[in-house]
């Protein structure tokens, strides 16, 4: 008897089970591995149910070849890059040196198929970039054939790159593109060379891991004050040796690159933005890697989720020419040039892909320049504007560029983007216009609004009162915020209080009480930026209408020389007229609708509600069919479902004129149009709707799923297949009877989708234009000595400008 209790032949048939069980196991697995081989529809039923009673059996196979492949794949792209024995592969992958292997055009075309869908079902996916993806722009890379380590390894020398030349590859114009229609969440950069800052990605949306070459920073100000240039600022820094040559322009500290070299830790908040990046990493479900070896980001674990089991963190797609570390994770591998992959893919996702141009690039309207005595400072190439290239002037909403201090802080700003200084007496779709542009400047929209008491001081009497001036500016949907009580003269310090990069402003002037202007400050600081003045509208214009009491600026009139003449000298000092002051003629195009147009359409869930009227004057009423509309009514109507989809029909000026008279509608068909599409609670205008709201008109909206006619503006096409409207809302107002006596609103209310709505805000346009023609004379007054002071301040400047030399400005 042994000591385990065992007799020897008890132990020798104990052996003789586990050998067995051993052998049976080993054959089960030869079973599961040839049924494995089999294509899914050539198994037996028999065989299936082996599969389900042997899943980890099953599990160990399917691991042990996705291993197999992955080795494979590594030593054949040794092979076909080396096309030598596998010693010299394997030593090509030790040194870091790793061939390059292209997917043919068929297997790339079903990967990129394969990765758009990934893209679109991503419920939150980030990008990280390398220096692969900007190859395209002559900028080496690091691994590549040709990368600077593998240049030095091979003990050649490294020509230093111009990368002033360098401009957005096509993979940065559509990861631009991608964020702006929100399949992009944020981008994790490696590259330090600005590109996709210059693409038009807003500054929040970056994490440029490793620094920018175009800013640099003061470290001493609290928070860290930036300066982006338009010349590479790293000329004389290097590794553990950071500053310029050049001092802050507030407090005199020497500024410093924001370059994180091999060795080095980025301690600098910005353009580094590590935090966004460690959000953006836990919140993904997708990450697409484009043109980097990740030999680096694989050593920063808060990009990958580590801490999170693998079943719940994100899927990963990489594109680059090499074998990466993350390769054996990744669902799916590309092999290809990135502008090629990305091509193909902005293809399958139906989005054109923009082109660059230096005239929009944003780096122009984010650089501070160079003070007195700084000229000397650099020797490298600035950046500066094609002259083969002409300016796109107002070609619609460009790509976001940077954050912008959107609004008019009574002017206009940028880090979030603060526009033009906001007297806003009486607004109209110009300013909104003005509002649009100064938000395509970046990301956030803040508009200062002035108190009755700093536009009567520098201007005159104003129109509407302050509280009704805040409520019709937080309407418009470019607006992200409103500051009120905001100061008539922009100062640095304004600029700062609300953490704004620069203001924004209209191409004409706004002047003090004394003449001064009022940008003055933010200008000699480089921080003041121009939008395009909207012609052919001004508030001068539209008070001038409802004093001379015609219908000559309805659409179709023709305006008479001496109507023409007396809304021209409305207010016109004796002295001539400026080149800002006075009234041109408004021509509609079908740019300006698309600029203004939200381009959404009704989706499956959403309410359909339907308001119609005048809407006249544009501004915060109670909304009535015929003349009351408007932001608090809109509002109101807004709030009535859960998912609204707001159309607003625009009746014709002619069945304005009808039932309201005088010389009603105050402004035409095309510029209510767009004064309507310009509030954040409508999503579609129909132009020139009918007065009654008939079955025919509520069965026949049409919309074009799918399709897509850009959004915006329809006109009424009741011949085609349709959406039905769910609600048809109005005013606690009389409501006005169609030419043949009827109720407009017979057909909604025997349907029971008629709603009445109360803003409880009792302002008209009837009373609005009775506010002006009481006070008539000041209105006049107050023009003519605005323009007085333009005119002046005009003549000063030019007698300016010729009294200094040649080539430069005052």
């Amino acid at each position: 008897m042994a000591a385990g209790g065992l007799s020897r032949s008890e132990r020798k048939a104990a052996e003789r089970v586990r050998r067995l069980r051993e052998e049976q196991q080993r054959e089960r697995l030869r079973q599961v591995s040839r049924i494995l081989r089999k294509a899914a529809a050539e198994r037996s039923a028999e065989e299936g149910r082996l599969l389900a009673e042997s899943a980890d059996l099953v599990a160990e196979l399917q691991g042990r070849s996705r291993r197999r492949e992955g080795l494979k794949r590594r030593l054949e792209e040794a092979s076909r890059a080396r096309r030598g024995r596998r010693r010299r592969a394997v030593l090509t992958a030790l040194t870091g040196r790793l061939p390059q292997v292209c997917d043919d055009p068929d297997e790339l075309q079903r990967k990129v198929r394969e990765l758009a869908g990934a893209v679109r079902g991503a419920k939150f996916l980030v990008v990280y970039t390398g220096a692969g993806i900007s190859t395209a722009a002559s900028i080496p890379d690091y691994r590549g054939p040709n990368g600077v380590w593998t240049l030095l390894q091979k003990g050649r020398s490294v020509s230093a790159a111009d990368l002033s030349q360098a401009e957005p590859t096509l993979t940065h114009m559509s990861i631009a593109r991608l964020h702006e229609r929100k399949l992009v969440q944020h981008v994790v950069s490696q590259n330090c060379d600005g590109l996709h800052l210059r693409s038009g990605l807003p500054r929040t949306a970056i994490s440029e891991l490793h620094g920018n070459m175009y800013i640099e920073v003061c470290t001493a100000c609290t928070p860290n004050r930036e300066y982006v240039r338009v010349f590479d600022v790293t000329e004389r820094t290097a590794l553990h040796r950071h500053q310029t040559g050049r001092a802050c322009h507030e407090c005199g500290a020497p500024l410093r690159d924001t370059i994180v070299h091999f060795g080095e830790r980025g301690t600098l908040g910005q353009p580094l933005n590590w935090g966004a990046a460690t959000q953006a990493a836990n919140k993904a479900d997708t990450i697409l890697c484009l043109g980097s070896s990740l030999k680096v980001l694989k050593k920063y674990p808060r990009l990958w989720c580590m801490a999170k089991p693998p079943s719940r963190r994100p899927k990963l797609y990489i594109v680059n020419l090499q074998w990466t570390p993350k390769d054996d994770g990744a669902a799916l591998k590309l092999h290809g040039k990135c502008d090629d992959v990305m091509r193909l893919l902005m293809g399958e996702l139906g989005l054109e892909i923009p082109p660059y141009s230096r005239w929009q690039d944003p780096i122009f309207s984010l650089a501070t320049p160079l003070r007195a005595g700084e000229e000397g400072s650099h020797s490298r190439r600035s950046l500066c504007r094609s002259q083969e290239e002409s300016p796109p002037g107002d070609r619609g909403t460009p790509l976001s560029p940077a954050p912008v201090l959107g609004g008019w802080f009574g002017r206009g700003c940028a880090k979030r983007a603060k526009r033009r200084k906001v007297t806003y007496d009486m607004v109209h779709y110009g300013h909104s216009n003005q509002l649009r542009q100064a938000r395509a400047m970046g990301d956030c929209l803040v508009v200062g609004v002035h108190t009755d008491e700093e536009i009567a001081k520098h201007k005159g009497p104003p129109v509407f009162t302050q509280e009704e001036r805040y409520r019709m500016v937080q309407a418009i949907k470019w607006v992200d915020e409103v500051v009120p009580a905001a100061p008539y003269v922009t100062t640095l310090e304004t600029l700062d209080k609300y953490n704004c990069d620069f203001c924004v402003h209209g191409n004409d002037i706004t002047l003090t009480v004394d003449g001064r202007d009022t940008y003055e400050e933010v200008k000699q600081a480089g921080r003041y930026r121009e939008c395009t003045r909207t012609q052919g509208v001004s508030t001068t214009d539209l008070v001038g209408r409802m004093l001379l009491v015609t219908k000559a600026h309805h659409s179709g009139q023709e305006v008479s020389s001496e109507c023409r003449a007396y809304a021209d000298s409305f207010g016109k000092c004796p002295g001539g007229r400026n080149p800002w002051t006075g009234v041109s003629q408004f021509l509609q195009t079908s740019q300006k609708i698309i600029q203004f147009a939200s381009g959404k359409e009704p989706q499956p869930g959403e309410t359909i509600i339907y308001v119609a009227g005048a809407f006249d004057l544009f501004r915060i009423l109670q909304g009535r069919t015929a003349d009351i509309g408007h932001v608090d009514f809109l509002e109101k109507v807004h709030g009535l479902a859960e998912r609204p989809y707001v159309i607003a029909g625009l009746h014709f000026d002619q069945e304005v004129n009808r039932y309201k008279g005088k010389n009603y509608p105050i402004m035409n068909l095309h510029e209510r149009t767009l004064s309507v599409l310009a509030c954040r609670y409508v999503s579609e205008v129909v132009i020139g709707a009918p007065y009654s709201v008939s079955a025919e008109l509520l069965d026949h909206f049409k919309v074009r799923l799918g399709k897509g006619s850009g959004g915006g503006a329809w006109g009424w096409a009741p011949d085609l297949a349709s959406l039905q409207v769910d609600l048809v809302c109005h005013g606690k107002t009389e409501v006005v009877p169609d030419k043949d006596g009827s109720d407009p609103y017979q057909e909604p209310k025997r349907r029971g989708v008629f709603c009445q709505v109360d803003s409880h805000n009792d302002l008209t346009t009837d009373l609005i234009v009775q506010r002006i023609i009481q006070n008539r004379l000041e209105y006049e007054a107050r023009n003519q000595k605005k323009e007085a002071k333009e005119l002046a301040f005009l003549a000063a400047t030019r007698q300016q400008e010729a009294a200094s030399p040649k080539g430069e400005r005052p």
